[in-house]
């Protein structure tokens, strides 16, 4: 291992002088700018060596290949960068790691040296990425994250909380990051207002980084792998608060024949808001379904794995009358077009501001005594704490709500996934809260479904006399009709007349009138039948309440 100068030879200047030493001849000469000079003369004595500005190092690697370097201006940076290397042939040789130290002087190279280093196979072309200043690897990690199909707003506020942290603590290269400079930086962040979630997406950021640059060898460990984050509970800035029943029904009545907000008219605001709180679905999950997400068949919906909040793809029932809305609403609409958003080109990100703008509508409180508010996500809240009054199993809301158990591994890990047709049984127990429905119509006549075709006949013996609902799809004006009074219904003191014998204060004329009309559409039935040359149906047992009546 040495270093040196190396020479090349140039013309003799004219009017040098020629010197006789003991070691040879010299000239002595002005050069260019005026500064006297000396230069030794060849053997044929017609030119003069010249010295090379920079100082190289000549030595014989591990592969007894002599190698040579182009160091530096300076003899005394050209002798530690020699020493350097000779500790990297030692390592080299006996196969050891870089101590920190070695490693702190491989990060600080310039990139030609340590292009060279590793061309010589004394460094490895990985390890020494953590050369590299920390913008240029935070800008490959931000393409890391990108080739991960991570969402460019995510990617945006990752990248930019690493430099704002590498800044806030003066960090130039991987070997500077030191956890206690990160915990103080937090610390004062939080002194000047931030909160501790906000502290946390900080430390997970940089702490994410880190285990990139493990993973991709370009470091041994990571520094800030002991940190952990803090308790959020201890510092919450904003709570949310479930709708109730009434207000949820409050929101939709108000909202369905509103004015348009944000490119969508009152009915597909209103759509919005009851399939959120029926699904539990988030804003941006509902932001990325598309018509064909929603197979109203079978009744499912399903979000994709890319945008579901825990990366995984979700599958989920909702309600025979929901569907029902929904495919009345997507009639007539492209498989691949957004399910909600209006005229917009998606569902508005500001979904918080337009939905305090129908809760006001509504006359509900965004922010109640308590101070916690009411903005999109707590439609999920009103849609767990919904299930919560069913009698779903808490495996069954866990699979609902796509929350896991991690204190409590028995239900969380060990238990099978309850079966769909399970799920849709605790979704069709949520409350009805569509605005216009007194109440569930029952089933009647021979087809088992609910009175439609003769439920405005029935209805002023059934309903009291402020409104009913015929068949409600969308935002439909047949939906609503007022109801007259009849000497069936007229009891005055809001009492509620209906055919069904459980509810209170009956009408014994209503109870004759509903039987006799079954005996009719069974009669119907028989001379049907007995037309088709089929067997009859059985004659139903009299009754004798209704013999004596």
């Amino acid at each position: 291992m040495r270093i040196y100068k190396p020479t090349y030879s140039k013309p003799l200047p004219e009017g040098a002088k020629i010197l006789r030493r003991k070691s040879g001849k010299y000239a002595k000469f002005k050069n260019t700018k005026g500064h006297t000079k000396e230069a030794r003369l060849t053997k044929s004595g017609d030119k003069i060596l010249c010295e090379t500005s920079h100082w190289h190092i000549k030595f014989e690697d591990n592969l007894s290949i002599v190698r040579e370097l182009k160091a530096y201006t300076n003899e005394q940076a050209t002798q530690r960068l020699a020493d350097r290397i000779q500790q990297l042939l030692n390592c080299k040789s006996n196969n050891q790691p870089l101590d920190s130290e070695l490693q702190k002087f491989v990060e600080q190279l310039s990139v030609k040296i340590r292009d060279e280093l590793i061309g010589f196979g004394l460094l490895d072309s990985q390890k020494a990425s953590a050369g590299k200043p920390l913008t240029e690897l935070v800008s490959e990690f931000g393409q890391f994250l990108e080739a991960k199909e991570r969402s460019s707003k995510y990617i945006s506020e990752t990248t930019a909380e690493l430099d704002r942290i590498f800044e806030g603590c003066s960090f130039r290269y991987w070997s500077d990051i030191a956890p206690t400079k990160v915990m103080a930086y937090l610390k004062n962040l939080r002194s000047d207002g931030i909160s501790y979630r906000r502290s946390n997406a900080f430390l997970k950021s940089a702490k994410a980084f880190c285990k990139w640059m493990t993973d991709c060898n370009y470091a041994s460990r990571s520094p800030l792998q002991h940190l952990k984050t803090l308790d959020t509970e201890l510092d919450r800035r904003r709570e949310r608060r479930a709708l109730t029943t009434d207000e949820l029904r409050r929101l939709l009545k108000t909202t369905i024949n509103s004015k348009e907000r944000f490119g969508m008219t009152g009915a597909e605001r209103c759509l919005l808001y009851y399939t959120a709180t029926q699904t539990g679905l988030r804003a941006n999950e509902i932001r990325t379904l598309k018509v064909e997400s929603f197979d109203l068949d079978d009744l499912m919906v399903t979000v994709k794995a890319g945008n579901s909040k825990h990366r995984c793809k979700d599958e989920l029932p909702i309600r025979q009358d929901l569907g029902a809305r929904l495919k009345e609403f997507f009639r007539g609409k492209m498989l691949t077009s957004k399910a909600f958003g209006g005229t917009y080109k998606q569902l508005t990100d500001k979904t918080a501001n337009m939905l305090k703008a129908d809760l006001a509508n509504a006359k509900i409180e965004y922010i109640d005594a308590a101070g916690k508010v009411c903005d999109f996500h707590s439609l999920r809240g009103t849609f767990i704490t919904a299930l919560d009054k069913t009698d779903a199993s808490l495996k069954e809301r866990m699979a609902l709500a796509r929350h896991s158990d991690r204190g409590n591994l028995t239900l969380g890990t060990y238990t099978d996934r309850p079966r769909a047709y399970n799920l849709r049984r605790v979704v069709e127990q949520l409350p009805d809260v569509w605005p216009g429905k007194v109440q569930s119509q029952k089933a009647t006549g021979t087809d088992g479904k609910p009175v439609d075709a003769v439920g405005e006949i029935l209805s002023k013996s059934c309903f009291s006399g402020d409104q009913i609902r015929l068949n409600m799809i969308g935002s439909d004006e047949r939906a609503v009709k007022p109801v007259e009074k009849t000497p069936l219904n007229a009891l005055g003191n809001g009492g509620q007349k209906t055919v069904d014998p459980k509810v209170a204060r009956s009408s014994r004329v209503g109870l004759v009138f509903c039987k006799a009309l079954k005996l009719l559409n069974l009669a119907i039935s028989r001379l049907s039948l007995f037309l088709q040359n089929q067997p009859l149906l059985p004659v139903p047992p009299k009754n004798p309440v209704l013999m004596r009546s």
